[in-house]
Formats: structure tokens, C-alpha cells, sequence
């Protein structure tokens, strides 16, 4: 079956179209909702600045962000859009002025959250209040990269002697950019008794795969790398490879490419997975490529029946496979030799397979019967009958009988034989195999006799 979804970004009413495929037929449609979601919910970030000191009432524009499960950020949601800003206890200095951000109605949001920022006489970015250091290159780890508390408190620091600045009473930090490899910032946002902003830029380095201490899971078709054998196939032969980090599955393509060498002769073949995006280095695994015999349970042959072929010898739709885990691996038709007997006239048929070489890859002879099936005559099309004119006896017009574009022998491959056609009216021919012409059954056409 398939699956289709409509409708299902947004907060409302979303469906699912389900349709059914081989052996399955027809469409379900469920519909299922889409809630919206709390805008005081964990999965959204609010990051409001402090501000200067002025006359009046003060306002500032708060970041608002909506995040994965992870702590990534999934999107920065508008103003305007997604929600509204109101402000209280915003006219004189405070560190408890009042940020309210309430859903917008239509949005994917509901209900309002209240946060504080201050108004302030001191900008967090004066350096003759504050003293801000160098955060030291982290690692990408796949999660949005952050500072420890111990690092912050020496990197944000007081310029005066016998004062502190404080994480969470002097300043809160947001960060951007800090989950894949490349140029992170952290934001230093005043509150309490500062206002502004200061971002400080740091590097996430990607992570090296070749590092002797890398972690990680690689797999080659589910099996540890290193452990698992192949049969020979006649075909190059690449592992389908699942690599993990830090419990996420790593895409190929996106985050790493796969070149495999020696891997299509029986012995050690290597598959060097070369890392790329946020990571960096590469992996190697050998993997081993065996030889077997065709006579041995783990293979599997199938041969397909096949129709008369017209006196010419017939070929059947031989296939070889090999149990892999609870699958099968289809051999390449190139890597074996087929041998026909008796396969031109309708009955059964034998062919013999054994190795297309004599390497040794592969060993054995294996003979399997077949049926070389006679054709159908309702399979054939017959040339249309023009109206025919009724004269002293028996009307018996030529008939022209066709399998494909092969054109068929009256008497040989067929008789005919004509019904209710002495009288004006409709007419029949029934068209008959010739037991042993490599064709069976009857057909019967109609024609008009006028």
C-alpha cells in the first residue's frame, strides 16, 4: 500500500489517503487533527533583550523560536504571524518589566506567556563593565552544542574588583548556529541591572570518524562491519551500510559516500566510508567475498514455464539466488551457463545450469524441468470479415489468423470450421488448434452475410 498525507503542517484537520497495491485494491481516507500548540509549551524558546534606560514607556522585541525534541531550532516564529507583544511595569528602571507574548489568533499557536526583561542604565557589551573571553572550540556531537556553566562563568566576567556577574541574575545567553560544524554564536542578553547584547562567536569542529577514539556503529546489511561474507554474484558487490552516531543514523550521501575495492572476485574486498558535512576522515572494513555450489541448500533456482516459440527452440526465464539473512541475493545471469534439452516442441522441457567459468567461484551442476506450454488460440487476433453476400450455397470466407505478428497456417496450426452461414444474418467460423501444432483450444469470430 501507499500512504499520502494532505493538509498536515498546520493546526486543523489533516488526512491520510491509504491505497492498496498488487494483490491489495481500493482507497481508505482518515482524517486525523493537528492541535496547536501552547505557546508557554518547553518546544518554544523566548529570548528577550533588556534595554536602555530612556524616558517613557520601553519595548523590545523578543526571539521566538519553535524547537525539535533534540533542542534544535526548527523556526524562528514572526511577529505579527504567529503572535502578538504587549508590555506592563515598562516605565521606569526595573529588572521586572513585563514581556507578554500571546498567540495570534489563525496562527498554530495558543494561550499567552509573560516574560521579564529589564530597563537598565548599564550595557552587558560595556567593557568597562564587563569583560568578555574566548569560548574554546567544542566537537560536533549531532545536539545543539552549549557552554558549560563553568566555562561561562569565565568567560563572562566583571571588570571590577569584588564585583561578579552572575549567569541568570545579570545575564541570560541564547545561541545560534550551534548544531552543525562551522561558526556558532552565543548571545550574552542583559537583565537585571544590564541591558543589550553580546555575541561571542565559537567553532564547532567536525567530528573526525577516523580518530582511533571515535564512537560510533557501522553495520554492513545489519551484521557488524569486519564480520560479514558474501557469496560471489558475478556482480560488484557494495554493503548496504547503516552508520551511527550519537544514536542518529547518518544519511549517505548527505553525511558520508562509500567506495568499495576488489569487491566483485571471491576474496577480501573493502568498503572505505569517507565522511563528509559535519564529520570528517574515513572508515575502512574489509568484508570477505566466498565462493559455493549451486547444489548446496543456500541456493535457490526458479524457472519460468514459457509459451511454444513457433518450432524454434525455447529459452526459459531462469533465476539463481543466494539466502542472505532472511533475504535472497539474485545471482547475475552472466555468472552461470544454461543447457536446453527437448525445449522446441510443447511438453516438458530440462535445462542445466552449472558456472559460466571455471574459476571455482562457483561449483556445481544443478538440472531443472520446465513446461514449454502450447499458445492459446484466444490469444490470437483474426482479420476482420467484410460482410459477405449470400450466393447459391455455403458462405466461407478466408480467415486470417495472427499470434503477435506471426501469421498462422490453415490446416497445420488450425481448421476452421463454418455454422448458420446457407442464410442473411450472422454467421460464425470457430477457429481450432491442430493437436501436436504447438497451439490448444478454439476460437470462435462472427461475420455478417448480407
Amino acid at each position: 500500500y501507499t500512504v499520502k498525507y494532505k493538509k498536515n503542517v498546520n493546526a486543523g484537520t489533516a488526512s491520510v489517503d491509504i491505497k492498496g497495491k498488487k494483490n491489495y485494491a481500493g482507497k481508505a481516507t482518515k482524517t486525523f487533527t493537528i492541535n496547536k500548540l501552547t505557546i508557554s509549551d518547553n518546544k518554544i524558546s523566548v529570548a528577550v533583550p533588556s534595554v536602555k534606560l530612556a524616558s517613557g514607556s520601553h519595548t523590545t522585541k523578543p526571539v521566538v523560536t519553535l524547537l525539535d525534541e533534540t533542542g534544535r531550532t526548527v523556526k524562528t516564529l514572526k511577529a505579527g504571524k504567529d503572535y502578538t507583544v504587549s508590555f506592563a511595569n515598562n516605565t521606569a528602571k526595573t529588572a521586572e518589566a513585563e514581556c507578554i507574548i500571546t498567540a495570534k489568533d489563525g496562527s498554530n499557536f495558543c494561550d499567552s506567556r509573560t516574560e521579564t526583561f529589564a530597563i537598565s542604565d548599564k550595557n552587558i557589551a560595556d567593557s568597562s563593565l564587563v569583560i568578555f573571553g574566548t569560548i574554546d572550540a567544542k566537537s560536533y556531537t549531532g545536539a545543539p552544542v552549549t557552554v558549560s556553566a563553568n566555562e561561562l562563568a569565565e568567560v563572562v566576567k566583571s571588570a571590577s574588583d569584588g564585583s561578579t556577574i552572575e549567569y541568570g541574575r545579570d545575564y541570560k545567553v541564547a545561541y545560534f548556529n550551534n548544531v552543525n560544524a562551522g561558526k556558532a554564536v552565543l548571545r550574552v542578553i542583559g537583565t537585571g541591572e544590564f541591558y543589550g547584547t553580546k555575541d561571542i562567536k565559537f567553532t564547532i569542529s567536525k567530528y573526525d570518524m577516523g580518530a582511533s577514539d571515535a564512537e560510533y556503529t557501522l553495520l554492513f546489511d545489519g551484521v557488524e562491519a569486519g564480520t560479514q561474507t558474501y557469496d560471489y554474484t558475478g556482480a560488484k558487490i557494495k554493503p548496504v551500510v547503516t552508520l551511527t552516531f550519537n544514536g542518529r543514523k547518518l544519511t549517505e550521501g548527505k553525511d558520508f559516500k562509500v567506495k568499495c575495492t576488489a569487491n566483485k572476485n571471491v576474496g577480501k574486498a573493502t568498503a572505505t566510508i569517507k565522511l563528509k558535512g559535519s564529520f570528517k576522515g574515513s572508515i575502512s572494513k574489509e568484508f570477505e567475498i566466498k565462493s559455493w555450489s549451486l547444489e548446496d541448500a543456500g541456493t535457490t533456482i526458479e524457472v519460468a514455464d514459457a509459451d511454444y516459440n513457433f518450432g524454434k527452440p525455447v529459452k526459459a526465464k531462469v533465476t539463481v539466488k543466494r539466502a542472505f539473512g532472511e533475504s535472497f541475493v539474485t545471482i547475475s545471469p552472466k555468472a552461470v551457463k544454461l543447457e536446453y534439452k527437448d525445449n522446441t516442441n510443447p511438453g516438458t522441457a530440462e535445462v542445466k545450469i552449472t558456472p559460466a567459468k571455471s574459476d571455482g567461484y562457483i561449483t556445481g551442476s544443478v538440472t531443472e524441468n520446465f513446461t514449454v506450454a502450447e499458445i492459446d488460440i484466444q490469444k490470437a487476433s483474426v482479420g476482420k470479415i467484410k460482410p459477405q453476400t449470400l450466393g447459391d450455397g455455403a458462405v466461407e470466407p478466408a480467415v486470417t489468423v495472427k499470434i503477435g505478428k506471426k501469421k498462422l497456417t490453415k490446416d497445420r496450426d488450425y481448421t476452421l470450421s463454418y455454422s448458420n452461414n446457407t442464410a442473411k444474418g450472422t454467421a460464425a467460423v470457430e477457429i481450432t488448434a491442430v493437436d501436436g501444432s504447438g497451439f490448444a483450444g478454439s476460437k470462435t469470430v462472427y461475420f455478417t452475410i448480407k
